[in-house]
């Protein structure tokens, strides 16, 4: 989410570095239990039915079914998003935010690992399209309707 929102824990994200990012793939999972705000209250309601009803819906997932470039350092993975069991295309645009080498030592732990790339992830979506914030929360002027998704995404290259 943007800068001062909720913050999630991501499960899991993939991503395949190839010479054709046609190649690739992106696929991130998010507890959205793990929602934080910086506000207990606020974080449980969100979590119940209201919001995200995380008992019937625990996690948030992407799943790109394709991948082309969009300029040096950024490619755009299309996909479906679902939120709430309701699935929608979107595109996310992933920016590389840098490289690095992984020390010899360290790549066993890594699973073989030898390179190391983080990405920024982002799209802007509609809370409405995915039935998030309903019935009294339906109306945006206590809650805006369009929300920034932000991922920050680690890779590692073997």
């Amino acid at each position: 989410m943007s800068p001062g929102g909720p913050s999630y824990e991501q499960h899991r994200q993939q991503g395949r570095r190839d010479e054709h990012p046609e190649k690739s793939r992106v696929e991130v999972r998010i507890d959205v239990a793990s929602v934080n705000t910086g506000n207990a209250e606020r974080d449980q309601h969100l979590r119940t039915a209201d919001f995200f009803d995380t008992d019937t819906h625990p996690e948030m997932t992407f799943r790109s079914t394709s991948v082309r470039m969009a300029g040096k350092g950024q490619l755009i993975a299309s996909g479906p998003l679902t939120i709430k069991g309701i699935s929608r295309e979107i595109d996310l645009l992933l920016s590389l935010l840098g490289t690095k080498a992984i020390p010899a030592q360290m790549q066993p732990m890594l699973g073989g690992a030898k390179q190391v790339a983080s990405f920024g992830a982002g799209t802007t979506i509609d809370r409405g399209d995915f039935e998030v914030g309903t019935g009294s929360w339906a109306a945006t002027l206590v809650v805006g309707s369009q929300v920034d998704v932000d991922i920050l995404l680690e890779v590692h290259n073997r």
